[in-house]
This record gives structure tokens, C-alpha cells and sequence, in this order.
């Protein structure tokens, strides 16, 4: 009985607590997964980090936040809005979010609904993940395949 209590109370404290505050739940590498119910194709992240700043890629080269293809920025989280500091004060985007486990949904002041996934083994900061080869298996050694016959004498 002991041991069937120890064992679930390390379950316990290895679950992400439900009251985690929002300031740690955002924390990790989140990859945009899709909008409005439409999944994205190309890869982006966000970065939240402990300090307050939050990295994004690939970010556009013409943003005068971005170096080497990486933006950087300030972001404040609250119970109900993530704010991004865009140095406009009061007049910063605001979007209201939720987090449930390591899913990030924000809604955009035009009403958009974004979401996030916690990417656990996420690329560094200007870095994205290598995509599988799209290519055909290889044929298995003497299989006839319909090219093979193709043109062959009969």
C-alpha cells in the first residue's frame, strides 16, 4: 500500500500543476499549429521565456526587431491577456489566450483563433527541423515492378 501511494504521489508532482500561474504555464518553445481551425503548413515558434522576452522565427528580415532571421521582444502575460511590447504603450496588441496542457490558444482583437503546440524537442532559436525526404520506399530486391517490364522482349 505504502509503495502505491509513493508511486502516485510521483505522478502527481511530475503532472504540470492545473493552478500553474500563467507566468510559468507559457514558458517553452511553442510551434503555430493552426488558424481558425486550418492547420499552418511551414514551421514558425515562439520562444517565452523567464525574463520576459520572447524569441520568434523565421521572423521576416525587414522587422527591426529580427537578427538572423530570429525576432526578440518583451511580452507580459496575465490571467486573461498576453500582451506583446511592440514599444506602443498602451496601444500594444493584446490577445486573449488559454492554456491547456501543451496546447496555446490565442484569440486575436479581430477574432482570429491561433493555436500553439509546447514543442519539447524544438529547434533552437533560427533553427527549424530537418523535413523527411519525400521520396518513394526502395523496391524489394527482385520484386517486378510495372517499369521494369516496360519495353523488356517478351
Amino acid at each position: 500500500m505504502r509503495a502505491i501511494v509513493s508511486v502516485f504521489s510521483l505522478l502527481i508532482c511530475s503532472l504540470p500543476s492545473a493552478g500553474a500561474s500563467p507566468e510559468k504555464a507559457i514558458l517553452g518553445t511553442w510551434r503555430f499549429v493552426s488558424v481558425n481551425g486550418r492547420e499552418t503548413s511551414g514551421q514558425f515558434y515562439v520562444k517565452y521565456q523567464s525574463d520576459g522576452t520572447a524569441l520568434s522565427w523565421p521572423s521576416p528580415d525587414d522587422w527591426k526587431t529580427t537578427k538572423d532571421g530570429v525576432s526578440s521582444g518583451k511580452y507580459e502575460i496575465t490571467k486573461t491577456e498576453l500582451i506583446i511590447d511592440v514599444g506602443q504603450g498602451a496601444r500594444n496588441p493584446r490577445t486573449s489566450y488559454s492554456i491547456d496542457g501543451e496546447v496555446l490558444r490565442l484569440k486575436t482583437p479581430s477574432g482570429d483563433a491561433l493555436e500553439y503546440r509546447l514543442e519539447k524537442d524544438a529547434p533552437p532559436p533560427g533553427k527549424l527541423k530537418k523535413k523527411r525526404p519525400n521520396k518513394a520506399p526502395e523496391p524489394t530486391p527482385g520484386a517486378v515492378t510495372p517499369r521494369a517490364t516496360e519495353g523488356a522482349p517478351k
